[in-house]
């Protein structure tokens, strides 16, 4: 490689361009589904989290459906075992928060619920560990060129 090749490789814009290519790839590739922020809800002032177990009898899409009009409620997760969903919320204070909470109690197809509020965040990953996802993006990309 002559000078003018390192020179440019060592120049944040052409590192920048590298990165944003690379990124697109990824993106058209679907290794890279959706980005986002993520916000930190304590800082802004919002005092009541909780994740709630749900089980539903009946048709589960619309009690998805239902919660997933709720704006309190941040993400709904189809699960194993006794319930049939875990929901995550996020409510200003604990009396808003037992407001949802009732709310989403007395949906039609709920039939029990257990509620587990958050005191404190000890640790959020917005995703796995970098190791871990580049080993995954090597082998989605492997699999795709086979």
């Amino acid at each position: 490689m002559n000078k003018v090749g390192i020179i440019a490789l060592n120049c944040p814009e052409i590192q920048s361009l590298i990165h944003v290519k690379r990124f697109q790839k990824e993106i058209s590739s679907g290794i890279i589904d959706k980005y986002t922020i993520h916000i930190n809800c304590k800082r802004l002032g919002f005092e009541g989290e909780a994740f709630l177990l749900l089980k539903v009898k009946g048709d589960i899409e619309d009690t998805i459906d239902q919660l997933m009009n709720i704006p309190e409620i941040r993400c709904i997760y189809r699960i194993t075992g006794t319930f049939d969903l875990l929901v995550c919320a996020s409510c200003m204070d604990m009396e808003s928060l037992t407001q949802l909470i009732d709310k989403v109690s007395n949906l039609p197809n709920i039939v029990d619920s257990e509620n587990i509020v958050i005191l404190d965040i000890i640790q959020e990953k917005p995703y796995p560990d970098p190791e871990v996802i580049r080993k995954a993006m090597l082998r989605a990309l492997k699999a795709k060129s086979r």
